[in-house]
């Protein structure tokens, strides 16, 4: 396991999937239409249920505080915290790792109870799956 302490708020750009997890492809796909690739932007995935289902955010980070309008995306806030989790390397490749990780995850006892899974992907190839801390 890995932990992580983002000292800051990340406040991303983001579009929620029509579905999950059926949804997130084209969720993301949008997404890459609608924001310009950047180095420095990190890139995220965010879920958790909400009114009995689970719903998907594919997110972008915010770099200008503007960017919102301009790419006619919802901002949201991923919060400052400690954050712990497990890579996984060819995610595409490995998917069920991705479902497998979360599902341990949400075991642990310090989790933060009203939290949420998040995904952080570190290139085309590697991402963390995460789970807030209290």
């Amino acid at each position: 396991m890995i932990e992580f302490d983002f000292g800051n708020d990340i406040t991303t750009l983001c579009i929620i999937a029509e579905s999950f997890p059926d949804g997130i492809s084209d969720a993301y796909q949008k997404l890459n239409t609608l924001v310009p690739v950047n180095p420095e932007r990190r890139c995220f995935g965010y879920s958790r249920p909400e009114n009995g289902k689970i719903v998907y955010r594919a997110m972008a980070e915010q770099l200008q505080s503007d960017q919102g309008e301009q790419y006619g995306c919802e901002i949201f806030t991923i919060p400052a915290g400690r954050y712990t989790g497990k890579k996984v390397e060819n995610y595409h490749e490995n998917l069920t790792d991705i479902m497998n990780n979360f599902q341990e995850l949400t075991t642990l006892q310090n989790i933060d109870p009203v939290g949420f899974c998040l995904e952080w992907y570190l290139n085309e190839k590697d991402m963390y799956c995460l789970i807030k801390l209290v």
